[in-house]
């Protein structure tokens, strides 16, 4: 019997895959936040802007700030937040290729 290969996934719905699966990096991240001391302390706010490169298995390699909250300590935190935790693999209908995402990690102190 024939193997036959598997149907190409269209290109709009490996956007779509894609854009969920960003969506869901958001969320991991967005949950995992966690305030330095210096930024609970001085009730220091900003949203730091930071781009990642993730491999089809999840795993990280690399990431830095793309736009600066304007606070060092929320800068320094947010990409070490996206450092510290796991991601998932990519779905079957993303690309088989390392992906860059982007994230706007929001930090709060209250």
């Amino acid at each position: 019997m024939p193997v036959t290969a598997p149907m190409p996934v269209a290109p709009e719905v490996r956007s779509h895959a894609t854009d969920r699966y960003a969506a869901r990096l958001r969320a991991i991240i967005q949950a995992h936040v966690h305030l330095p001391a210096i930024v609970r302390a001085l009730h220091l706010r900003g949203r730091a802007i930071v781009a990642f490169r993730l491999t089809p298995d999840g795993s990280l390699l690399w990431a830095h700030i793309v736009r600066s909250s304007g606070v060092r300590p929320i800068d320094i935190a947010s990409v070490a937040e996206v450092h510290a935790l796991s991601y998932p693999p990519f779905t079957s209908r993303m690309p088989k290729r390392p992906l860059t995402f982007t994230v706007a990690v929001h930090m709060i102190s209250r």
